[in-house]
């Protein structure tokens, strides 16, 4: 280095091993490195004592974006600011981060090296990453809840425009039963979109609460979709298990589960559905074979509009039922359980207090 730059360096030395900023350094315009304080050397991976002369294009390669912010300082005498750099050093970490320089004049107040501070924002990156993807997986699901609610729609104008015409040939009884079914069918869509929106906003869902039988409930469910799976469905455990909970609600929660089985599970495999009580608690677990849910999505399958393993040709629902199986767990008190893996298969098992009624938030306005 020439002797200025070694001025240079001992003038801002103490000013920068002492700051308590995070990554700050001083370098030459030709970005050698001058001196840096212990933040800086976290990043870099680099001694303290070795980063003195050495290029900052070395300590990281791939930020060129660095160098061009470095070089528009140097070169217009301003401070400048670069955000959202790949940081990736050769014996360090990757990490995304904003850099901030500034020149360091001389006597005649011409740039002369530079004073650097690099902000990691790896986490405010995958914040913003995560938030985009969110609204992306938002925008899907709308696509299809649109399409979902105009097929029982135009179902029920069909039906309702030939009564209207009094054709003799339809059977008046009939054509009405399809119009009733097919309204609440969209019903049904528009109250699941109304729960997840109140979970969303970070209400519990209310609940009806009454005396019911957990083992009933769990059968019904079975016979329902029975006739559409073959002998498929497997009810097995206790014969009754009784408690205070939200029917409607548990009835929903548990078809989620078992129609979220007979879809992903193995083709044509069993799919079981246990229920027992125990320690306090009643447990409906609902298992099936087949491939494992990845680890990493273990957590986000309960978040909204997340589909583990659904792809853009085939979509697989709106991605909201398993954030409604949690929040109407949370809502009786209780709490869902996942486990998955290639050899034993997926169980979810949904766990309740015996009675709801303690657990229930009257100031809450759902």
């Amino acid at each position: 280095m020439a002797d200025d730059d070694v001025d240079l360096a001992r003038r801002h030395r103490p000013a920068v091993e002492r700051s308590r900023l995070p990554a700050v350094l001083t370098a030459t315009e030709q970005h050698l490195v001058l001196y840096a304080n212990p933040a800086f050397c976290g990043l870099s991976a680099v001694p303290l004592g070795e980063l003195s002369g050495i290029p900052l294009a070395r300590l990281f390669p791939q930020a060129a974006a660095l160098a061009a912010l470095l070089d528009r300082v140097i070169r217009d005498g301003v401070t400048d600011v670069a955000a959202a750099i790949a940081f990736a050093s050769p014996g360090g970490r990757a990490f995304y981060g904003t850099a901030i320089a500034a020149p360091l004049l001389d006597e005649q107040a011409r740039p002369r090296g530079l004073l650097v501070q690099i902000l990691d924002t790896t986490e405010q990156a995958a914040a913003r990453a995560q938030e985009a993807e969110l609204e992306r997986r938002r925008a899907q699901a709308l696509s299809r809840i649109t399409h979902d609610l105009r097929s029982p729609l135009t179902a029920a104008m069909f039906y309702a425009e030939s009564l209207e015409l009094a054709r003799a040939e339809h059977d008046t009884k009939r054509l009405a039963g399809r119009i009733v079914r097919s309204l609440r069918r969209m019903d049904e869509m528009i109250r699941v979109l109304r729960d997840v929106q109140r979970l969303h906003a970070g209400h519990r869902l209310p609940l009806s609460l009454g005396a019911c039988d957990l083992a009933a409930i769990a059968r019904e469910v079975a016979d329902d979709l029975s006739a559409f799976h073959d002998q498929r469905l497997v009810v097995q455990g206790e014969a009754c298990v009784r408690g205070v909970w939200g029917e409607e609600e548990l009835r929903r929660a548990i078809g989620i589960l078992v129609s979220n089985a007979l879809q992903h599970g193995a083709q044509g495999a069993p799919v079981a559905i246990t229920v027992e009580a125990a320690a306090g608690l009643a447990v409906v677990a609902v298992h099936n074979e087949g491939p494992a849910i990845p680890p990493d999505d273990q957590e986000r399958v309960f978040a909204p509009f997340f589909r583990a393993g659904a792809s853009e040709a085939v979509p697989r629902g709106w991605g909201l039922g398993l954030a409604f199986l949690r929040g109407c767990a949370e809502a009786h008190g209780g709490s869902v359980r996942l486990e998955s893996d290639a050899e034993r298969g997926t169980t979810f098992a949904l766990e309740l207090p015996l009675d709801a009624s303690p657990y229930q938030d009257p100031q809450d306005p759902g």
